[in-house]
């Protein structure tokens, strides 16, 4: 939920938002998924497909967080809504009410477009975890149809193609980090933590991704980096 949080944090700052529009976004943002844990216990320990059943519980846990807040003495009926509406769909495939276009509020469709990213980069039983990359990608072409196609963009402008921490393979077979963004999403700000013969960098080096020789070619899986990462933390401190 943090990491949602962060994100709708991030498109609400693009729109320039009232702070009092901007606090409900960030409350819904640490509580939209309150109704799953009322029924993850039954979920996780289910095997195989869920029963017709179980399919229509999930349907409901929006409703479902919803009431349990509003049972917690939460009166704000702009966080209620927004966390009823996170799983609506531009469409109208969404649910639990099957709303569509501006039905649906803007704090409900900014936390659905972060939701949908941040489960898209997370591994799941049954997938593995898509990179940030491709997961934008999927993002920009449901744009107008699953998701706000504005709100979309505004994501992709707001953490890039590679967001910062990520880390990626350039033309010259260097390994680089993405230390920050830039206004293009596709050219961020890079170090360079492995050299071209494989060896770390105890002194990570700034690469302009402008360069043909620096051009980022690929995401490089963390789970295949085998270097030291004291360099790279020593960036953000």
């Amino acid at each position: 939920m943090a990491h949602v949080r962060v994100l709708c944090e991030l498109v609400a700052e693009r729109l320039q938002l009232e702070p009092a529009e901007r606090r409900t976004i960030r409350a819904a943002a640490l509580s939209y998924d309150l109704g799953m844990h009322a029924m993850r216990e039954d979920l996780s320990a289910h095997p195989g497909a869920l029963s017709p059943a179980q399919r229509a519980r999930l349907r409901e846990h929006p409703r479902l967080g919803a009431d349990l807040l509003r049972r917690a003495g939460v009166a704000d009926e702009a966080w209620l809504e927004a966390i009823l509406g996170h799983h609506e769909r531009i469409d109208g495939s969404g649910y639990p009410r099957g709303l569509s276009g501006d039905g649906i509020g803007r704090p409900a469709r900014i936390l659905a477009v972060a939701d949908i990213y941040s489960a898209m980069i997370r591994p799941r039983a049954y997938r593995g975890a898509l990179n940030a990359r491709e997961a934008m990608r999927t993002i920009f072409l449901e744009r107008g149809r699953l998701v706000d196609a504005e709100l979309a963009a505004l994501l992709v402008k707001s953490i890039g193609m590679f967001p910062p921490g990520s880390f990626v393979r350039l033309a010259n077979g260097e390994i680089a980090v993405v230390t920050a963004r830039t206004d293009n999403a596709s050219l961020p700000e890079l170090r360079s933590v492995v050299a071209m013969d494989g060896s770390p960098r105890t002194m990570p080096s700034p690469r302009d991704p402008q360069d043909p020789l620096y051009a980022i070619v690929s995401e490089y899986p963390i789970s295949e980096c085998r270097f030291p990462m004291a360099p790279v933390r020593r960036l953000w401190t």
